[in-house]
């Protein structure tokens, strides 16, 4: 499996505080089956502390001290959107790709479907965050969002039915109808809001076979 969306990095915003809690972060990630992670700490939002360079360093230290761990470390970023800001996307793509996970306001309407048009006329798979969360969205926005060109990620913790932050009907319409693109973690945490890929996976799978459950899990490698 593959988790793209997670706040691993440590000592870089809101999730892991250390080396040691990424680490045991990670290895429960690969307990569960994981073999990908892309690293998207905050840029843009009032949870970000440090700037895209210590982000760099971060990653390259971390690889060095996972090395031994059977696991394959990229460098991302959740980005906030900001409308008034003139946001440098080509600094916070997945590795060398064009794919950006984007994250939007929860309760202050966005053009999210706009803004992933013109993202993606200019080239980038714009990825939407945990896009259950977004209170103003009606059912047919979701389909016009993936119209526009965008994959819709739903958080693990959301699909099991623990993420506050969620309607349950929301995620019941989005399983239902098959809206799901990509589950990832938004792991935080070793104790707060920890990877929970499997459990998500195993609960998806009484509804949805292999072959769904794969592209949802394992959307792409980089």
């Amino acid at each position: 499996m593959i988790d793209i969306h997670n706040h691993i990095l440590p000592g870089v915003d809101d999730g892991s505080s250390s080396f040691k809690e990424s680490i045991e972060m990670i290895k429960k990630e690969i307990e569960d089956g994981v073999t990908h992670i892309v690293l998207t700490p905050h840029v843009y939002s009032r949870d970000q502390k440090k700037d895209r360079d210590f982000h760099v360093n971060q990653y390259n230290l971390l690889v060095d001290q996972t090395k031994d761990l059977d696991i394959n470390l990229f460098l991302g970023a959740e980005i906030y959107y900001r409308s008034h800001l003139d946001l440098d996307f080509d600094k916070y793509t997945f590795g060398d790709s064009k794919i950006i996970l984007i994250e939007f306001n929860p309760s202050v309407e966005n053009p999210i479907e706009e803004v992933v048009y013109n993202l993606t006329v200019k080239g980038y798979q714009v990825i939407v965050a945990h896009v259950e969360r977004y209170q103003y969205l009606k059912k047919e926005d979701y389909q016009r969002i993936r119209n526009a060109g965008a994959l819709l990620q739903v958080n693990a913790s959301a699909i099991i039915g623990i993420d506050k932050y969620s309607k349950k009907s929301i995620i019941k319409y989005l399983i239902k109808n098959k809206l799901i693109d990509i589950v990832a973690t938004d792991a935080h945490g070793i104790k707060k809001r920890p990877p929970n890929l499997k459990e998500a996976y195993n609960k998806l799978s009484k509804v949805y076979d292999k072959d769904l459950l794969n592209s949802i899990f394992n959307r792409s490698k980089f």
